[in-house]
């Protein structure tokens, strides 16, 4: 599994803990480039990852709110995997 698909199902991961599952899930379907499964699972990724991801912070900020790229901020430093160098500038690494 890529880095990124990695990186997308813990920031997912965290949002559907938030939002709920099924709300989460229909929200990251909405992104282009990405195939997820009704668990929140990635099933393919289509494009660069990095775009994919920084798709994501905007649609869920644009649906669930302003605190969603800290939400999934620390989705992804909870598994230990931000990396400021492979994060968007949407995603804010200073506030986890």
């Amino acid at each position: 599994m890529s880095k990124y698909k990695t990186i997308i199902e813990a920031g997912l991961k965290k949002e559907m803990d938030t939002i709920g599952r099924d709300v989460a899930v229909n929200v990251a379907r909405e992104v282009n480039g990405v195939e997820i499964d009704d668990d929140g699972k990635v099933v393919s990724l289509d494009r660069d990852g990095k775009k994919v991801l920084k798709d994501l912070v905007i649609k869920f900020t644009e649906i669930a709110g302003p605190a969603s790229p800290t939400i999934i901020a620390r989705g992804i430093s909870e598994k230990g995997l931000l990396h400021k160098e492979e994060l968007p500038d949407s995603i804010p690494v200073s506030k986890v």
